[in-house]
């Protein structure tokens, strides 16, 4: 014991420093923190009242311990302040071990010992820090300093990714704006470091979407607004993931690029929210100019990740260029598998474009065979008219599909229906010179002496064309005609 207490009572350890330091209004607690002196931390703690009576110049706040674990400095700061701030990590167990249920304090700028490990970069300090339940007086990790700031403020301002990544994995919250309107995100921006930033997108993204924090973000310009985290993904590629219609809209009013492409998967924001089935983010991107062909790196579109999600609404969704549908596209692009897809869940199958064109007008003017069987099969209108009354067999003998052509014959569809000009299949395979589709139906019995409006048989057309093939076809057909006269 009296071994114990001359150790104790060295001045030249404890309390002779606060006399030759003229400062008062420091504890030799605090003297010891800011050494990061172990030892004589734990000694202090650990005296008791009536062995020491020359420490009557301390505050005693229990019997338990001869100091005031709290007691400050003139700027409000404790011993865990300095011992955070310093990082001296190897203190933290033996301060929280005497600190009991006692709360912390702020220093006078509301700064808790966790805002100052942040701040200097201290993340095993700050690690300490998080093991202990009290580290706070409001036990929160969120806690604010007068500017209000929290703990993640300081680390993303400072660039310490590490503390960062270890504060948003205690739950620290990224939806808390600064007085002077500054948001760990965009603080992360600002410190031009991707890995940061991407911490931040995906910590924005799992707590919520919060609109408040995209406000702020975008507020700071159109450079911020396409800043990308390491994976080369921006805020509206995060957003569009997860469905935040609010923030969605509100960054591509502030100049958003919506085609941008993470490094990654490839994708476009639309493309994340059609991966996503987030309708009303799909029709927002569409509505304003997203590509709905996109391609990612596994060449999926839009349309592709819809139909594969089995989204319903897609089969209503169209574009603002050519008022399309997505199984409009879908058949254009000849994607069998997403048209019967889009079909079987409700899509429209007799919806029209601007120019009046079915799923079935636009598989039978491009082909495959193979959409427009499935189109047929599921119903579609084989005698649907576009807005110049052309069917889709006239669209299909106008562009020389001899196979769409033959299908939609022996479907029944009208050889002799007439479009705007009067002008029926054969005569605009004629026109077209596609030898195949003219005698494919001249087989079939077409009308050979049809006239379009302006008078012109499929003879004529073939005959201007100089197309020698079909103008023989036609004279032999002429011929037979004159012998059964």
């Amino acid at each position: 014991m009296l071994s114990r207490l001359s150790r104790l009572r060295r001045p030249s350890t404890l309390t002779g420093s606060m006399v030759a330091s003229g400062q008062p209004d420091e504890t030799e607690l605090i003297r010891a923190a800011m050494r990061g002196n172990v030892q004589d931390i734990e000694r202090l703690l650990s005296m008791d009242r009536s062995l020491q009576p020359r420490l009557t110049l301390l505050s005693i706040s229990s019997k338990k311990a001869a100091f005031n674990i709290n007691a400050t400095d003139k700027m409000g700061r404790t011993a865990l302040h300095w011992i955070a701030s310093q990082g001296h990590a190897s203190c933290v167990d033996t301060i929280m071990e005497h600190l009991g249920t006692t709360p912390l304090v702020s220093n006078n700028d509301g700064r808790t010992p966790l805002h100052e490990a942040a701040m200097k970069g201290h993340g095993k300090m700050v690690a300490e820090l998080l093991e202990h339940k009290i580290f706070l007086d409001d036990e929160s990790i969120d806690k604010v300093d007068c500017q209000n700031r929290t703990a993640l403020h300081w680390a993303a301002r400072r660039g310490h990714w590490a503390i960062i990544d270890l504060l948003i994995a205690k739950g620290a919250s990224i939806n808390i704006i600064s007085t002077d309107g500054e948001s760990a995100l965009s603080l992360a921006a600002n410190a031009n470091d991707e890995g940061v930033l991407q911490m931040m997108f995906r910590a924005w993204a799992a707590q919520g979407g919060d609109e408040r924090i995209v406000r702020e973000f975008v507020g700071h310009g159109k450079t911020q607004v396409d800043t990308k985290d390491d994976g080369e993904r921006t805020l509206l590629s995060y957003a569009s993931e997860k469905g935040y219609g609010d923030s969605v809209k509100l960054l591509i009013e502030n100049g958003a690029d919506i085609e941008a492409k993470d490094k990654s998967y490839g994708r476009t924001p639309l493309l994340w929210a059609a991966e996503g089935g987030h309708e009303g983010v799909v029709k927002l991107l569409v509505e304003k100019g997203a590509d709905i062909e996109a391609k990612d790196r596994i060449t999926r579109t839009p349309l592709l990740w819809a139909a594969k999600a089995r989204r319903r609404y897609w089969g209503q969704l169209r574009d603002e260029n050519y008022g399309r549908t997505p199984l409009l596209w879908a058949t254009v692009g000849g994607y069998e598998g997403v048209v019967k897809l889009l079909v079987e869940k409700g899509a429209d199958i007799e919806a029209k474009d601007k120019d009046g064109w079915t799923p079935l007008s636009l598989a039978a003017r491009n082909g495959p065979g193979g959409v427009v069987k499935l189109l047929v099969e599921k119903g579609a209108d084989i005698e649907a008219k576009d807005k110049d009354s052309k069917t889709p067999l006239s669209l299909a003998a106008r562009n020389g599909q001899e196979g769409v052509v033959k299908l939609l014959v022996e479907k029944g569809a009208d050889i002799e229906a007439k479009d705007k000009d009067s002008k029926t299949p054969l005569l605009w395979a004629a026109v077209g010179g596609y030898e195949g589709v003219v005698k494919l139906l001249v087989e079939k019995g077409a009308n050979i002496k049809v006239k379009d409006e302006d008078g012109r048989t499929p003879l004529s057309w073939a005959s201007g064309r100089v197309d020698e093939n079909i103008v023989k076809l036609l004279h032999e057909k002429l011929e037979q005609l004159r012998g059964f006269t």
